[in-house]
């Protein structure tokens, strides 16, 4: 009893005296001495004045009241029930290694810091674990001390620093680990940070940092600690040292009597590989509720050697979620590694020696100190890798992967690159909920001569109720080296032709090799990282980095989307590519004879990087878009990924994906000026010569699917101003010829316009379906900047011929600068998928023309050929339509694109598709598709489409009608022509074949101000077969009206009925003429077929009628002429 109540005496004067208002403030003193009570311990007993006796319990072998420094203190600094643990250089100030911090009170109080290598002291009930120690050389090899852990709340304590290390010489220097974090309370807290891994310096040594310590757990409820950093490596290098020497001997021969011999020394710097420590590993959660830790950054390297590299450490990986409801830990990034290379010297001198004679020997005469010869010299540089995300709990998402680190060289050397680190995989989910971590984007990759981008991380896997996750960004590769290089420079045919014409042989290959000095570098994007697969959805692949050189920049490719049993994710768009060098070369021609030289020639090619496909589901995913390429010499755009489809017939995927649109490109828009000489046939001829190209990325095609295709991807866009991509020979050998022979150039804009001819990039096919088919793309379009044809004639073209096709238009006094116009060009669509039941649309050719910004209700184009509409796909009963073409609006000459062609049907054809309207001065509508052939019904042909213009418009023609067994198709109407000037309707499209014939199309209308108007002619109606015994022939359709204020009017001819077995068809009524001050003549009526068929009406008109026309031959004379269809 007198033992208990000592102790109570004590507690309540501490009590009295306000000493556990704070943890960590000593108790305080009584008035009188306070007595200590001392307890010591026996072997195997602790020291626990709260429990019995027995191990881990007190026994109380002795007891002493003394007034030491080390008696039990139960409240303030290193109290035992309440109080912060002592740190372990002020518990054992002679401590010299591995020095623990002392523990926190029983009840409440943080642990110590440790020192010199110890571990932090651990928490009481509440509280914070201590920092551990930093490392010293004599403990665990440097590495530093654990943290403390908590008790029941609190966190845990920061692991210590690994030691660091320096060396000199080539000795090699490592860093040490940095210690783990301590332990989070076992109910409320978070784990403890690892220690950062200690940094390495070498000399001229190999230099690897200390990886960074492991993040502590978490209690039941918190998160695990975060890893700790990898340490840095750095080798800084040595003096010069020189490498072996090389004797270059000239002359001293048998018949010589001088003999010099070189001896040649190269000093370097000399250094070792530098390699970044690790991160460290991320804590995990534990096993309630709390996410884990997130990796630790992967340290950064550096060196300047010649040969060796540095590399980045690699990013830790993220913790493991808690096993109830928790996220993983991200993943940590990866470190730099950068290179950054040494100055070099070659030495040399030469001895001569000479001799009198050939029988004689040789005598020294002098020794020359040659001119020391300065560079550089590095290797490559190399980012580390992301860590991987860590994994979810039962609920959860998984830790985004860490992002590669940088890696820098500055080599000149071929093929030493500076790479950036890959991207970590992100980690899974939860298998009940949660996402799956996204990958990590790759590290940038940049050099003189090379650099390629880390390819992007992987998504992580996805439980029920998430979605896989997103693949990482490649990374991008960029080099930016000037210096030798080499190009090649073509030379179309027609350039030879006429170089052939004016010096009288062939001279000019259809390529040159040229080399000299000028952009040399090649930028690399990185891959995209794939979406993670989910078991509802996937995730959408990682797009490709960017590609950026001044000779070459290639974009990475996008990645393909995850797999998901409802959606798949869509694939991952290609990255974008840029190269804009120039270069001064020059290149020899029969065999030396003759000389090829230019300045300033540009010499980058960029390609974009190809889309991604989609992932594959019950909805399969879309495939992503190509990357564009932008190059000064040429540039090509990536083809669109193609939707998911059925590969296989475990795929799975119902609705097929829809196609990636392709990367516009960029190229061909320089003139250069080349110079080709050759003193033998007497000849320096300054040559315009347009270099480079630009290749627009085709649409994707749609996946197929069991139930629907999907749709087909749009082309890209073209920007270029090459004429050799634009002009036919014919064009381009009158410019060339009017520019060396100084003659002018004679033709106008509509003139050009029929001299065009230029491939855009395609729409992408439709996929195949089970009952659908997917409609086919739309097609790309082209822009010709009007500059290059202008720059290319120079002088020799006149401003005023070349608008004559124009009419009286003034642009200038419009305020139109005419080089800022371009020449627009579409693509075709792309076909439509066959389908089970149904075929797939055609695509839409492209439209052309768009508006100027100066005068937003004019267009920026001054020629416009729109692209042709898509074949319709083939359908198990019904064929599917043919896709409109493009429509045309342009300050010039527009020309609508035609409708593609329906689609076959087992049953049904397709209809055609409609021609594309033309706008603009001199407009022209498109022409109608052919309808699709079919068993039962054959489609109708497409409408023509209209045009609207200012000088001359025409209306499209109809497209003719399909055949079938039974119900052959109509033929199409023409198109509508509506002009101030002259105008023409478009023909009626042809009935088609069948058993019962299609009937003709009828023509289109034509109104005008002041010129001409002439109605488009009917479509003949079809005939039946040669050998049928029943049916009757259709009637040809009616023409159409011509009318018009001013000038003369025509309407247009009725078409022809065809012949039948039993009765030919009606012809078609002529149309209307009519004009209120010209003349206005009606059309003729079409011929009725035979026999009995009856002639077409002739059409009325202001001035005259039509003929009527005549009926078809009969047996019992039944026909008559003139009535009505």
């Amino acid at each position: 009893m007198a033992r208990r109540f000592a102790g109570g005496a004590v507690f309540s004067a501490a009590m009295a005296a306000g000493a556990m208002a704070t943890v960590g403030v000593a108790t305080a003193e009584a008035d009188t001495e306070t007595q200590v009570v001392s307890c010591m311990p026996t072997a195997g007993q602790s020291c626990d004045p709260f429990a019995g006796t027995g191990p881990g319990s007190v026994q109380y072998s002795a007891l002493a009241v003394d007034d030491q420094a080390s008696a039990l203190r139960l409240f303030g600094p290193g109290g035992f029930l309440i109080g912060n643990g002592l740190d372990a250089l002020d518990l054992d100030p002679d401590c010299t290694a591995n020095c623990a911090g002392g523990n926190g009170g029983l009840l409440w109080g943080n642990g110590g810091a440790g020192a010199l290598g110890g571990a932090g002291g651990s928490a009481g009930l509440i509280g914070n674990g201590g920092v551990g120690g930093a490392g010293v050389l004599s403990v665990n090899n440097g590495m530093g001390g654990t943290g403390g852990d908590a008790g029941l709340f609190g966190d845990g304590g920061v692991g210590g620093a690994g030691l660091s290390a320096s060396t000199s010489g080539d000795d090699a220097a490592v860093g040490a680990a940095g210690g783990t974090g301590g332990a989070g309370g076992r109910l409320f807290g978070n784990g403890g940070s690892g220690g950062s891994g200690g940094s390495a310096t070498s000399e001229a040594g190999d230099a690897t940092g200390g990886s960074g310590g492991t993040g502590g757990l978490s209690g039941l409820f918190g998160n695990g600690g975060a890893g700790g950093a990898g340490g840095a490596a750095d080798s800084t290098g040595g003096e010069l040292e020189g490498g072996a020497t090389v004797r270059t001997r000239t002359g001293g021969g048998l018949f010589d009597t001088r003999r010099e011999d070189t001896y040649t020394t190269t000093f370097t710097v000399t250094a070792g590989t530098a390699t970044g420590g690790a991160g460290g590993v991320g804590g995990d959660a534990s096993a309630l509720i709390g996410t884990a830790g997130d990796g630790g950054a992967g340290g950064d390297a550096t060196t300047v050697s010649g040969v060796n590299a540095a590399t980045g450490g690699a990013g830790g990986a993220g913790g493991t979620g808690t096993s109830l409801i928790g996220d993983g830990g991200s993943g940590g990034a990866g470190g730099a590694g950068e290179n950054l290379g040494s100055s070099t010297e070659i030495r040399s001198y030469t001895e001569v020696f000479t001799r009198r004679n050939i029988f004689s020997g040789f005598t020294l005469q002098s020794t020359t100190d040659n001119p020391t010869v300065t560079g550089s010299v590095a290797g490559a540089g190399n980012g580390g890798a992301g860590g991987d995300g860590g994994d979810a709990g039962y609920a959860g998402s998984g830790g985004a992967g860490g992002a590669g680190g940088t890696g820098d060289t500055d080599s000149v050397a071929a093929g030493v690159a500076g790479t950036g680190g890959a991207g970590g995989d992100g980690g899974n989910s939860g298998s009940v909920a949660g996402s799956g971590g996204a990958g990590g984007g790759g590290g940038t990759g940049s050099g003189n001569l090379l650099g390629v981008g880390g390819s992007g991380g992987t998504g992580g896997a996805a439980g029920s109720l998430g979605v896989g996750g997103a693949g990482g960004t490649g990374g991008t590769g960029t080099a930016d080296g000037v210096g030798n290089t080499s190009t090649t420079i073509e030379f179309p045919d027609v350039i030879g032709d006429v170089v052939a014409d004016l010096v009288g042989v062939d001279i000019l290959p259809s390529t040159v090799n040229a080399s000299g000095t000028g952009g040399n570098g090649v930028g690399i994007g990185g891959a995209g990282g794939a979406g993670g697969d989910g078991e509802l959805f996937g995730g959408a692949g990682g797009a490709g980095g960017v590609g950026d050189g001044t000779q070459t920049g290639t974009g990475g490719a996008g990645a393909t989307g995850g797999a998901g049993a409802l959606a798949g994710g869509s694939g991952g768009d290609g990255g974008a590519a840029t190269a804009d060098g120039v270069a001064d070369v020059t290149g020899s021609l029969l065999l030396g004879l003759a000389t090829l030289t230019i300045d300033g020639v540009p010499v980058g090619t960029a390609t974009g990087g190809s889309g991604g496909t989609g992932g594959t589901g019950l909805f399969g995913g879309g495939g992503g878009n190509g990357g564009s390429g932008t190059g000064s010499l040429t540039g090509v755009g990536g083809t669109g990924g193609a939707g998911a489809g059925n590969a296989t017939d475990e795929s799975g995927v119902v609705f097929g994906g829809q196609g990636g649109d392709g990367g516009a490109a960029t190229g061909g828009t320089t003139l250069t000026a080349a110079n080709l000489s050759s003193s033998l046939f007497g000849l320096s001829q300054d040559l315009p010569l347009p270099v480079g190209h630009a290749t627009a990325g085709n649409g994707g095609d749609g996946g197929a699917g069991d139930l629907v295709g999907g749709a087909g991807g749009t082309g890209g866009t073209r920007n270029h101003a090459n004429p050799f991509d634009l002009l036919s020979d014919e064009a381009l050998q009158q410019v060339l010829g009017a520019l060396i022979n100084g003659d002018d150039i004679d033709f106008d804009f509509a003139s050009i316009a029929d001299l065009i001819d230029a491939t855009e990039a395609q729409g992408g096919n439709g996929g195949s379906g089970g009952f659908i088919g997917g409609a086919g793309g739309t097609g790309g379009q082209g822009v010709f900047e009007l500059s290059g044809l202008l720059e290319l004639a120079g002088d020799q073209i006149d401003l005023g011929s070349l608008l004559a096709g124009l009419g009286d238009i003034d642009l200038e006094a419009l305020g139109i600068d005419i080089t800022s116009l371009n020449i627009q060009t579409g693509g075709d669509g792309g076909t439509g998928g066959e389908g089970g039941f149904i075929g797939g649309a055609g695509g839409a050719g492209a439209a052309t023309g768009g508006l100027t910004p100066t005068f937003p209700f004019l267009p920026d184009a001054v020629i416009g050929i729109s692209g042709n509409g898509g074949t319709g796909g083939e359908g198990g009963a019904l064929g599917g339509a043919g896709g409109d073409g493009g429509d045309a609006f342009a300050l010039g000459i527009s020309d609508g694109g035609d409708g593609g062609s329906g689609g076959q049907g087992e049953d049904i054809g397709g209809s055609g598709g409609n021609g594309g309207t033309g706008l603009g001065a001199i407009a022209s509508g498109g022409d109608g598709g052919s309808g699709g052939d079919g068993d039962v019904a054959a489609g109708s042909g497409g409408s023509g489409g209209s045009g609207i213009g200012i000088i001359d418009a025409q209306g499209g023609d109809g497209g003719d009608g399909g055949t079938a067994t039974s119900s052959g198709g109509s033929g199409g109407s023409g198109g509508g022509a509506l002009s101030v000037g002259s105008g023409t309707g478009g023909d009626g499209g042809n009935g088609g074949a069948g058993a019962q014939p299609g009937r003709g199309g009828s023509g289109g209308s034509s109104t005008t101000i002041t010129g001409e108007s002439s109605g488009g002619s009917g479509g003949e109606g079809a005939s039946t077969d040669e050998d049928a015994t029943s049916g009757s022939g259709a009637r040809g359709g009616r023409g159409g009206s011509g009318t018009s204020v001013n000038g003369d009017a025509t309407g247009g001819d009725g078409g022809d009925g065809g012949d039948g077995a039993e009765r030919g068809g009606n012809g078609g009524s002529g149309g209307f003429g009519g004009s209120a001050a010209g003349t206005g003549r009606g059309g003729d009526g079409g011929d009725g077929g035979t026999p009995g068929g009856r002639g077409g009406s002739r059409g009325a008109g202001t001035s005259d009628s039509g003929s009527s026309g005549e009926s078809g031959s009969s047996s019992d004379s039944s026909g008559s002429s003139g009535s009505s269809d």
